[in-house]
């Protein structure tokens, strides 16, 4: 047959095409060909399409890529092989779309010939020979560059035999053939998938044993089993496509729900017309018997059209034709659509066409002005329920007039007469009390009693009086909008006309134009006047065109134009304006323009704020939005004068991080209680406008100022010293020393304000002096200007002899001002004495102890820990703010520099006896004396007498002699001479004081050998500056002079730095040259610091001065100092201080934990004086055990045993009444009785229990769940070494830190170098272990490393905040992680400022309550945080002023509660849809019920918005869910539906109600999405569906474009639309077609809201469904890592991922990846291929980003595939993935 027919110009024809496919088709064609001597394929010079195949592959619908020719198959080359060159593949074989187009080999490399290459298809042609290539043979490739594909290969899906598209048997389509599924274990979930993937709505049934007929044809498939949430039956188990044991006798059925589709007709509104519906696959109408608003409610709500306004009868839209669907309706209006209804049954009635029932839905103006000359004021009049009704005046105001201005198009309102001012109306009064804000769409969005509930008559209809001006006695000027834009003032111009709002043509359109608009809405003056329809094209009437203004009409039809309507004009050319957009708050009636009386700006006007409630909260919404820094003070009462006016707000309950007064919760605008004697007022901080940063001193650094809401830099061109004068004094920073150029303190970014300055030095701020203009240069970064100033002291103290004592007072706002004594203690005081370099606070006197100051009183309330580095550093009240007096003018008394080296502090009386009571303290604490200060003191007779005396009292004290029986009664008289030579003599002490100390001195030397030195009792004395002292003091009284000695300095430990000697009164450093192990040993052992651990040189710590004393050393380690070891001569070298030597020791440990079998808990001993002694547990508590637990590196203390818990002890007790932080050093750094002072037995010995865990910690980093590894070893912090680290050993670190999982184990010193030990090598974890320790090492200090090597981590740092024992994930118990514990908190003076910071920080909203008294239980564990005060806006509650953490006075019976706002604080249950059930609210940490008394509608609304779930169906009442337990909590609620939350409706009061739970009220809401992408493997592409009335139906591709696409990718959050293909391109869809003829500009919020025929009317079928193709917001990702934020970099592009070069690139670079990710900020940019070479191609090279760009290719590049870079230089990112 075929032979027949075969034309040699034709060839095969087109029945055997289907079978060639695959190798059974070709071994057909081989023997047709060998039978036929038919050989070539090509006829008259053309080819035939060449067959074409898929093989290796599992899938006939993916594989390598073969065609057919000249007998032979062969290959297709890659090259630039896309996915349009494999969708012709997949088009050509039937299988559907092309997913991918896969080079590289990727199903294997062929073999013969290549046929094809460089092939370039649009996707739409027949065959791969009809695109654009080389030529068939001609290529330039190898078989390892073979192309493939993927195809779709989708299994469709119908229902037959049956006479509803939603009902029938099922059939799948396979492999080119139509065939059922076998009904074996046929259950409604099978059935529901197909309902669902058909868009039928639910499943009813699954009928079996071919309940709708036998089919025909194949049984694809058998036992299936599925869940119901599948997207196709074939998604499900099954036995195998094609596998079955049945017959036809058993093909499955489906019934799906096919909910009713309504449509209005025969009018010129869609909301508006002829019922009808559509049944049985024909539309048809509904009769009229007893048809009335109830009915038509029901289909306004299934058309989204509003409430019904009337029920037309007898055909008033005309007759239908065809079938009567539905007669004597009875609905109640609730229902979700007529068949929903009570009804005769479908296709019953007694009707003809002359009944057809019509609906008039709201969708119309429902309100109008009558009774007046002017259309734009009036009785004000609205439309319900097919009458025209009144609106009662009373609280009628100025926002409710401005609601119908605005609906009318009539610009604002002036006036809102009562009183029936526009005379009485008639008929209903249809509202009364209305409360609007003046920015609600209609009446009826405001709150108000209910329609048609009133207690007025008609002598009270209200009125109102817009704007809208006349013009020359003419028109009145049309108003004007900015529309399709997020600002007010900017967006395409609008004007009304004729009752309609139309565009302006762009024509000759210019900024004078945009002038007359931005004046006409009170924006400020035009910044641009945008054409082409910038801001998206309009609808509708074209109003004006050619328009010629001066800019300064006052409304654009007072311009020259070409009449109103008249133009050559489309939509594309709509004009657009963006105006200043003028700032709406304004301080004024001060000085400053950072505090004065706040005035709002609205409805045109400025006004006040009412002053109730006005607090500090307040004005920060105000500072922060005027960039005024933080606000100070919220002063009342007209504080800054009375304004006039309107008062716009009153009561409002600020955050304080609101972004204006109108987002706090306030009455209403324009609704108040107050006069402006209550004017509200703020004081902020006014951080002064300009800053320098970029700098270790706020006196110095790069300039910024700020305007416009940025911090900007400055030019430094004729940059002066006179420029950088003002800046000084601004800054209260004194005179300016420099003013330097060229970036000298870096390159800012963001905005260069200003240059050309030209200042005398005497202006006060910058923008004083004369310049271009803000904004206006000709710079770059490079020329940013900086200061130095002086930087003088912001504190001082006056009124005093002494510098160090005096009246305190600070510098602020350039005036000294004095500090309040209210709560004034020595720990304020300790901070000024600190800040001026006074040694410690001895006394802080108050009442004005030093005369009182005069001017201003800057601080009060001072709460000080003592450590900050200013006061106001600590709590206060608030620059400025305070209750006092100058009679209470705070004092300080410092310790003065006795320590410092000058003579006039020596010899001062104050010192000295300052010093001679201290001495003791001194030497037994650690306290220190400057080492430069050892000369001068040394021949000074009363330091030194002062020094002698406290080391007699010391010596002879009753605690020192009990435990050295060193007292002894005799003295000789050698000695007394040199007491006397120094003059000491028997009048300075008492006989028995002079022989203990010379018998002191004594001491020593009998045992003392010259070749020895000291022995070596004396050592741990000698240590450090007291160490120095004490030894000069001997060599004084007994003439010994050999005077070497050793110290380490230039380090945080006094066992190790750079080593120095002491010789010829000089302190002189030691060269490197041999320095080894052995002779860092000597000094170690010298100093009593245990074992060398290492002998850096190089200078290591740093270069020393003076001279060096000794080279070459030889030592052996055992030699008692340096100078008996070998060495050139002391003096002789040949070296410079680069090389100066340098000592780790091990610093051995001062403390102990003894009587145990753990080393981290026992008895608590000390070293002191030589000897070991124990604590006394008076007081003794968890804090103090820190301190020890810490200091031998034992982790966290878990316990702190008393009562000689681990055995008493013998000797001292060196400590009692200890009160630790936690945080200190050492023991001796807390507050105790004094060493040796005690009322203790050993009975009452200290005990610790440490945790013993935390032998390890990540330092170095701003995140303490990131850093440079360091464990803890013998005494030492030591580091990792990188070799072999990876991800696993990283998260032994993290686990045991307890940061959550590892994210990165960077290497190479990632987060610096480490000194000291290095203490792990070659590490090999699994990740489960419990330390570094436990995995496989080389062995503890064994390696092969430099600390070029260290190793880091980056950990994932979970929340350090939790809220348990609560329902809700935003209530509960507080409890906050520290130190690998969850505690609680402490509920003393605990508020809901507190709590907000909590709320704030799990991002649960506002703190609704402080709940106290363990509300939520009794935690257990810790208690970390007591007497909290937080103001809010703190980010996590350890930010704020609180005792420290760990110290309360609490137990868990005040355990802290908060419950936050949880926006989603509703819920609805008793139902299978998370979208409807019963009503219930949280509130006071329980759930309760809604009543259904005047429940309706719009309260479901409210409900549905806040879940998410679209549009309220309907709101069932009478427990319509089932009846709730538990509090009823809201009643009578009468919501607009536009609330954010029910709460915010008008209601009887939570938990005032008269119901019981037979009325909890109920909602039905339309379910969550409204659009998907679908027959795709990305979330975003596909075929457009959209969800309307129950159903997913398609969208028509009638001029469809891009801008259409751009609407659903926004709304998917997709980023922006790519393409937009039409022609069924993702596969035809079923069910119906609810859009055609979209019109969208891109930036509506969805398609509904883009012009459109109508929901549900087109003239398309599904070969025209509409698709999307979006950019999918990741076009970027990060590769070949353990974490999604960090990685190799690829960009995609062209169909393919590619990476990016590392040339130049950097962390700014890579600061837009992370961002672009959302990951944080950029760790690190790491290159060299860091993290793998890539494949394929690259994309991006010579990347230049300043960090703020959306994408790396918006940064400058070389361009796109342009590079000279090989896979070795691919770049990567690391990001902090949320670690700040």
């Amino acid at each position: 047959m075929p032979l027949l027919s075969y034309s040699a110009s034709v060839g095969p024809i087109s029945w055997m095409l289907p079978m060639m496919r695959g190798t059974r088709g070709m071994l057909l064609l081989l023997i047709i060909q060998t039978l036929t001597g038919w050989t070539v394929l090509q006829t008259s010079g053309a080819a035939l399409n060449p067959p074409v195949r898929l093989v290796n592959s599992d899938s006939s619908c993916s594989g390598r890529v073969e065609i057919f020719h000249n007998g032979t198959w062969g290959t297709v080359c890659d090259d630039i092989w896309d996915v349009n060159d494999a969708q012709v593949v997949c088009q050509q074989l039937g299988c559907g779309r092309a997913l991918s187009a896969p080079g590289s080999a990727h199903f294997g490399q062929g073999s013969g010939p290549i046929w094809l290459d460089d092939l370039q298809c649009s996707g739409t042609e027949s065959s791969l020979k009809d695109c654009t290539h080389r030529g068939l043979g001609t290529h330039n490739c190898g078989h390892s560059e073979d192309a493939g594909v993927v195809c779709d290969d989708v299994t469709t899906v119908r229902l037959v035999n049956s006479n509803s598209s939603c009902s029938g048997r099922v059939e799948i389509f396979h492999n080119g053939n139509w065939g059922t599924v076998c009904d074996d274990i046929w259950d409604v979930n099978d059935a529901e998938v197909v309902c669902q993937q058909l868009g039928c709505g639910r499943a009813l049934s699954a009928p079996r044993r071919a309940h709708f007929g036998q089919g025909s044809g194949p049984i694809w498939l058998d036992d299936l089993r599925c869940s119901g949430t599948e997207s196709s039956l074939k998604d499900c188990r099954h036995r195998g496509i094609g596998t079955h044991n049945c017959g036809h006798s058993e093909d499955a059925g489906v019934v799906c729900e096919d909910m009713s589709a309504v449509r209005l007709v025969n009018s010129n509104s869609s909301c508006s017309g002829r019922v009808e519906i559509f049944h049985n696959s024909n539309w048809g109408t509904v009769c009229d018997d007893i048809w009335d608003v109830n009915d038509a409610q029901v289909v306004c709500q299934q058309l989204g059209c509003g409430r019904a306004l009337s029920a037309p009868r007898r055909a008033h839209f005309g007759q239908g034709s065809g079938p009567i669907w539905l007669d004597d309706l009875r609905c109640s209006g609730n229902e979700s659509s007529l068949k929903d209804c009570t009804h005769r049954g479908l296709g019953t009635h007694n009707c003809g066409h002359s009944e057809d029932a019509g609906v008039v839905c709201e969708d119309v103006t429902a309100v109008r002005l009558v009774n007046s000359k002017r259309s734009c004021s009036g009785r004000v009049e609205i439309f319900h329920n097919g009458n025209w009704g009144t609106v009662c005046d009373d609280i009628w105001d100025l926002n409710d007039a401005q609601v119908v201005c605005q609906q009318l198009g009539c610009g604002r309102a002036l006036s809102a007469p009562r009183r029936a001012h526009f005379g009485q109306g008639s008929g209903p009064i249809w509202l009364d009390d209305l409360r609007c804000s003046g920015t609600e769409s209609s009446l009826t969005d405001c709150t108000h009693r209910g329609l048609g509930t009133h207690n007025c008559g008609h002598s009270e209809d209200a009125g109102v009086i817009c704007e809208v001006p006349q013009t020359s006695g003419a028109a009145l000027n049309p108003p004007v909008r900015l529309v399709n834009s997020d600002s007010s003032c900017s967006g395409r111009v609008e004007i009304f006309h004729n009752g309609t709002w139309g565009t302006v043509c762009d024509d000759i359109w210019d900024w004078n134009d945009a002038q007359v608009v931005c004046q006409q809405l009170g924006c400020g003056r035009a910044l641009s006047a945008p054409g082409s329809a910038h801001f998206g094209q309009g609808s509708g009437p074209i109003w004006l065109d050619d328009l010629q203004c001066s800019g300064t009409e006052s409304s654009l039809t007072d311009c020259t134009h070409r009449g109103l309507g008249t133009h050559n004009c489309g939509h594309s050319e709509d004009a657009g304006v963006v105006c200043d957009d003028v700032t709406t708050v304004r301080l004024v009636n001060s000085n400053s323009s950072c505090s004065g009386r706040v005035e709002i700006f609205h409805n045109g006007n400025w006004g006040t704020v009412c002053d109730d409630i006005w607090d500090v909260n307040d004005a920060e919404v105000v500072c922060q939005q005027l960039g005024c820094g933080r606000a100070l003070s919220a002063p009342r009462r007209a504080h800054f004068g009375q304004g006039s006016g309107p008062i716009w707000l009153d009561d409002l309950r600020c955050s304080g991080t609101e972004s204006s007064l109108k987002d706090c919760r306030h009455r209403g605008i324009g609704t108040h209680n107050c006069g402006h004697s209550e004017d509200a007022g703020v004081v902020c901080e006014d951080m002064s406008a300009v800053r320098l940063v970029n700098s270790n001193s706020s006196c110095s650094g790069r300039v910024e100022i700020f305007h416009n809401g940025n911090w900007g830099t400055v030019c430094d061109d004729i940059w002066d010293v006179n420029d950088a004068q003002v800046v000084c004094q601004q800054l209260g920073c004194g005179r300016a020393l420099s003013a330097p150029r060229r970036a000298h303190f870096g390159q800012g970014s963001g905005p260069i304000w200003l240059d050309d300055l030209r200042c005398s030095g005497n202006e006060s701020s910058l923008k004083d002096c004369t310049h271009r203009g803000l904004g206006t240069h000709n710079c770059g970064h490079s020329e940013d200007a900086g200061v130095v100033c002086e930087d003088v002291t912001a504190v001082r103290l006056v009124n005093s002899k002494r510098s160090c004592s005096g009246r305190v007072e600070i510098f602020h706002n350039g005036n000294w001002g004095t500090v309040c004594d209210d709560i004034w203690d020595l720990n304020d005081a300790q901070v000024v004495c600190q800040q001026l370099g006074c040694g410690r606070a001895l006394s802080a006197p108050r009442r004005a102890h030093f005369g009182q100051g005069s001017g201003p009183i800057w601080l009060d309330d001072l709460r000080c820990s003592g450590t900050e580095s200013s006061l106001t550093d600590c709590t206060h009240r608030g620059l400025g703010t305070h209750n006092c007096g100058h009679s209470e003018d705070a004092g300080v008394i410092c310790e003065e520099d006795c320590t410092q080296s000058n003579r006039a502090s020596i010899h001062n009386q104050f010192c000295l006896s300052t010093w001679c009571s201290e001495v003791v303290v001194m030497f037994d604490r650690g306290g220190t004396v400057d080492d430069d200060v050892i000369a001068e003191v040394f021949h000074t007779r009363e330091t030194l007498q002062c020094l002698a005396y406290g080391i007699l009292k010391y010596l002879s004290s009753r605690r020192y002699a009990k435990t050295q029986s060193l007292v002894a009664p005799q003295s000789k008289g050698k000695h007394r001479g040199h007491i006397k030579r120094l003059g000491i003599w028997s009048q300075s002490f008492s006989k028995p004081e002079e022989s203990a100390l010379i018998q002191f001195v004594k001491m020593p030397l009998l045992s003392y050998s010259a070749s020895v030195g000291p022995i070596s009792w004396m050592l741990p004395i000698m240590r450090g500056t007291r160490g120095m002292l004490l030894l000069l003091i001997i060599q004084t009284l007994t003439g010994w002079t050999d005077m070497t000695t050793v110290r380490l300095v230039n380090s945080d430990n006094s066992c190790s730095g750079r080593v120095e000697i002491f010789h010829n009164g000089t302190w002189g450093t030691v060269c490197d040259d041999f320095w080894d192990w052995n002779d860092a040993q000597v000094v170690c052992q010298q100093l009593g610091c245990g074992r060398a651990l290492s002998a850096p040189g190089g200078a290591h710590f740093g270069q020393g001065s003076g001279p060096i004393w000794l080279d070459d050393l030889q030592c052996s380690g055992t030699e008692s100092s340096l100078t008996d070891c070998t060495h050139r001569g002391l003096g002789t070298h040949n070296c410079v201080h680069s090389e100066d030597a340098g000592v780790i020791c091990e610093d051995v440990t001062t403390v102990r934990l003894v009587n145990s079998n753990s080393s981290c808990s026992g008895r608590v001993e000390i070293f002191h004086n030589d000897n070991w002694g124990t604590v006394c547990d008076d007081i003794w508590d968890v804090n103090d055990a820190e301190v020890v637990c810490q200091q031998l590196g034992c982790g966290r203390a878990l316990s702190a045993p008393r009562r000689a818990h681990f055995g008493q002890g013998s000797g001292p007790i060196w400590l009692d009444d200890l009160q630790c932080s936690g945080n200190e050093s050492s023991l001796t750094d807390c507050t105790h009785s004094g060493l040796g002072t005690h009322n203790c037995g050993h009975s009452e010995d200290a005990g610790v229990i440490c945790g013993d865990m935390t032998t390890v910690r990540l330092v170095n980093s701003d995140s303490s769940c990131s850093g440079r590894v360091e464990i803890f070893h013998n005494g030492n912090w030591g580091t990792v070494c990188d070799d072999v680290w990876d991800w696993n050993d990283a998260q032994v670190v993290c686990k045991q830190l307890g940061c959550g999982r590892a994210l990165s184990a960077p290497r190479s010193a990632h987060f610096g170098q480490g000194s000291g030990p290095i203490w792990l090598d070659d590490l090999q974890c699994s990740g489960n272990e419990s330390s570094l320790t436990d995995c496989t090492h080389r062995g503890l200090g064994t390696h092969n490393c430099g600390h070029f090597e260290d190793a880091g981590v980056i950990c994932e740092d979970m929340t350090a905040v939790r809220l348990v024992n609560s329902d809700s994930s935003c209530s509960g118990r507080v409890e906050i992680f520290h130190n690998d514990n969850w505690g609680t908190v402490c509920d003393d003076i605990w508020d809901v400022n507190d709590a907000q910071v909590v709320c704030q920080q799990l991002g649960c909203g506002r703190a609704l309550s402080a709940p106290r008294r363990a509300h939520f239980g009794q935690g257990s564990g810790p208690i970390w945080l007591d007497d909290l005060q937080c103001s809010g806006n703190e980010s996590s509650l350890k930010d704020c002023a609180h005792r420290g953490l760990g110290i309360h006075n609490c137990g868990h019976s005040k355990d802290a509660g908060v419950i936050c706002e949880d926006m989603t604080a509703v819920r609805l249950v008793n139902s299978n849809s998370s979208c409807s059930g019963r009503v219930e609210i949280f509130h006071y940490g329980n759930w309760g019920t809604v009543c259904d008394d005047i429940w309706d509608s719009n309260d479901a609304q409210v409900v549905c918005k806040q879940l998410g779930c679209g549009r309220a169906l309907s709101a069932p009442r009478s427990a319509h869910f089932g009846q709730g337990i538990g509090p009823i909590w809201l009643d009578d609620l009468q919501c607009s539906g536009t609330e954010s939350s029910l709460k915010d409706c008008t209601h009887r009061g939570i938990g005032t109600h008269n119901c019981g739970h037979s009325e909890d009220a109920g909602v039905v809401c339309e379910g969550m999405t409204t659009v998907r992408l679908v027959n795709s493997d990305s979330s975003c592409s596909g075929r457009v569906e959209i969800f309307h009335n129950g159903n997913w139906g398609t969208v028509c591709d009638d001029i469809w474009d891009v801008n259409d696409a751009q609407v659903v990718c926004q709304q998917l959050g997709c980023g922006r639309a790519l393409s937009a293909p039409g022609g069924a391109h993702f596969g035809q869809g079923s069910g119906p077609i609810w859009l055609d003829d979209l019109q969208c500009s891109g930036n509506e919020s969805s398609l509904t809201d883009c012009t459109h025929r109508g929901l549900g009317t087109h003239n398309c079928g599904h070969s025209k469904d509409a698709g999307v193709i979006c950019g999918d917001v990741t076009t970027v990702r990060l590769v070949n890592s353990n974490s999604s934020c960090s990685g190799r970099v690829e960009i995609f592009h062209n169909g393919n991922w590619g990476t990016v070069c590392d040339d130049i690139w950097d962390v700014n670079d890579a600061q837009v990846v992370c961002q672009q990710l959302g990951c944080g900020r950029a760790l690190s940019a790491p290159g060299g291929a860091h993290f793998g070479q890539g494949s394929g191609p690259i994309w991006l090279d010579d990347l230049q980003c300043s960090g703020t760009e959306s994408s790396l290719t918006d940064c400058t590049h070389r361009g796109l595939g342009t590079h000279n870079c090989g896979h070795s230089e691919d770049a990567g990112v690391i990001c902090g993935a949320g670690l700040q």
